[in-house]
């Protein structure tokens, strides 16, 4: 957590999943599955890259070595081998199967601002994908003391994740108005799980949710999650979301109409920050 400690970090986290993500082409073979602190340490490297492909893409001061970082694919392509794809991790806050379709809306979306032709068949398989992913909760993993809580949380997270993943995918690469009913009711699922949440330290499916927030209501829960999760965790990079989140409420109050292009909106509100912003 140190490397996300300032609420405005230097380029250097980034940077560190650049490293590890060469290390791990040196020391991982594709194909083969790795268990204990190899495994652990994979999907640390992968959970980190994955999303410092959204920070990348819409963030308009990238270096072309941090755009080329973020369309290196090797290692999705090694986590193909897990054998705990439908499995919710710990590390991820949601299961490999999730994390990796949401990976590949990441890519589509960098395909489709370098203007390469992405086909709705493609768009539409992964959205099929996230649809129908699998989040199945490990229960060897819970305290017998909090179970029932920490069971609500963890499938609250994971399905969160799921609910971003589909919101994103219908708003920056199929262009859906947020007046679509599809778009509507992934919204407000998100919200009806939120609310049973008392913190999210999970950055990226809280900040595509709160994007959605329109309402006061809305706007009330997102900023309670934000300061509920701010004193439990206290580290800086929740201040920066709530900064990103407050920008972009102004920019849809001026946008009453919804007009402006959600995937240019998002890129112009991150683009503020004074280093790449991350959602780990």
């Amino acid at each position: 957590m140190k490397i996300f400690d300032q609420p405005d970090s230097p380029y250097a986290w980034a940077q560190h999943i650049c490293k590890a993500k060469m290390a791990v082409k040196d020391i991982y073979t594709l194909d083969t599955p790795y268990q204990g602190d190899l495994a652990l340490i994979l999907d640390w490297v992968y959970y980190h890259d994955v999303l410092s492909k959204f920070s990348v893409r819409h963030y308009k001061q990238r270096t072309i070595g941090q755009e080329t970082c973020a369309r290196d694919k090797y290692i999705m392509y090694k986590q193909f081998a897990s054998p705990k794809k439908t499995t919710i991790l710990g590390t991820f806050g949601c299961s490999l199967e999730t994390l990796v379709t949401i990976s590949q809306i990441f890519d589509v979306t960098l395909e489709i601002d370098s203007s390469s032709t992405v086909s709705m068949d493609t768009i539409d398989k992964l959205e099929r994908r996230l649809k129908f992913a699998r989040q199945e909760l490990d229960v060897e993993i819970l305290d017998d003391i909090e179970h029932p809580t920490q069971e609500r949380n963890l499938r609250g997270i994971a399905e969160l994740y799921r609910l971003a993943g589909l919101i994103y995918l219908h708003r920056a690469a199929k262009k859906t108005p947020i007046s679509h009913s599809s778009v509507m009711k992934f919204v407000r699922d998100a919200f009806e799980i939120l609310e049973r949440l008392e913190t999210c330290e999970r950055g990226f499916p809280l900040f595509i949710v709160a994007c959605e927030a329109r309402t006061d209501t809305q706007r009330s829960e997102i900023l309670r999650i934000l300061a509920n999760t701010q004193k439990v965790l206290k580290v800086g990079n929740i201040i920066r979301i709530q900064r990103l989140v407050e920008r972009l409420w102004t920019q849809d109050d001026l946008d009453s109409e919804n007009q402006l292009d959600y995937s240019l909106k998002v890129t112009a509100i991150l683009s503020t920050s004074g280093a790449l912003p991350a959602f780990s």
